[in-house]
């Protein structure tokens, strides 16, 4: 085991359960009997907690994988325990009281989480929970990175207005809210009252910036209307002007034409009058 991640916490609870099964049993003393019956040392925690878990009922074991992967974080081979507030954690009271008193997690006052890390490899059917829900692992983690970081600028002791300006920096954009919401529809992680508010703001501030950017192209297609609706009316009155100049030009030309005619025909009479 040297060298292996997770070697010390594992050989302390094969230790205890290796003091359990034979100091406090009948043997009164350690004996390899009782090191094979705990499983040795990589599988003491293994075999004890699929004892656990195969005593639970159905309906029960449908509660203890969410709670086991809300009590873990980070992406293998990196992973770590995660505290958990017991309040998140209420509608899987059932299985916890148990789960403890096996000494499989441990919970004060406020917060739980798991006994051993090792449990994250030692424990097959939890390693194998933790592969299949990796991603949704990273995800929610991501999650409550953002929401911790916009609960921390949400408490600074700033001007109503600028505190909301602040805040608002820190929630997410459209397409990181899309993201989540994807996520939300498909994952079995339960969502905290703090993330839960977090994803309610985030949503009104992506739906008020979706109406003033719809607002601000209604403005925009109202603007270029009036410039196209004024280009018009000034071409229409244009076209109007020059109509009105031919009409004017005609009656000048007509005009004169008749000034002209007019001066012929009575320099025509004044001629003949001068003859006669």
């Amino acid at each position: 085991m040297q060298g292996q991640a997770g070697s010390l916490p594992l050989l302390q609870y094969a230790l205890k359960e290796l003091w359990q099964e034979c100091i406090q049993g009948e043997s009164r003393q350690l004996t390899l009997e009782g090191y094979e019956k705990i499983g040795r040392i990589q599988g003491a925690l293994q075999k004890r907690a699929e004892e656990v878990y195969e005593q639970f009922q159905p309906a029960e074991q449908a509660l203890v994988k969410p709670l086991m992967l809300e009590l873990v974080q980070g992406k293998e081979p990196n992973l770590t325990r995660r505290r958990v507030t017991r309040s998140e954690l209420r509608h899987l009271d059932p299985v916890i009281e148990r789960l403890t008193a096996e000494r499989l997690l441990v919970k004060d006052n406020r917060t739980i989480e798991v006994a051993h890390e090792a449990l994250f490899s030692a424990w097959d059917r939890y390693r194998d929970w933790i592969t299949e829900n990796s991603e949704s692992i990273q995800r929610r983690d991501r999650l409550q990175a953002y929401c911790t970081e916009w609960d921390k600028h949400c408490k600074q002791d700033l001007p109503q207005t600028e505190r909301k300006q602040k805040t608002e920096d820190y929630l997410l954009s459209v397409g990181r809210l899309a993201e989540f919401e994807e996520w939300q529809t498909r994952t079995e992680f339960k969502l905290t009252n703090l993330q839960e508010e977090f994803l309610r703001k985030s949503r009104e501030k992506c739906n008020r910036q979706q109406r003033e950017e719809e607002e601000r192209q209604h403005r925009e297609i109202d603007g270029l209307k009036k410039l196209v609706k004024a280009e018009t009316d000034r071409k229409k009155l244009s076209i109007a002007c020059m109509a009105q100049r031919d009409v004017a030009w005609d009656e000048a030309v007509a005009c004169v034409a008749r000034m002209i005619c007019h001066s012929r025909t009575s320099g025509a009479a004044i001629g003949f009058d001068e003859g006669t």
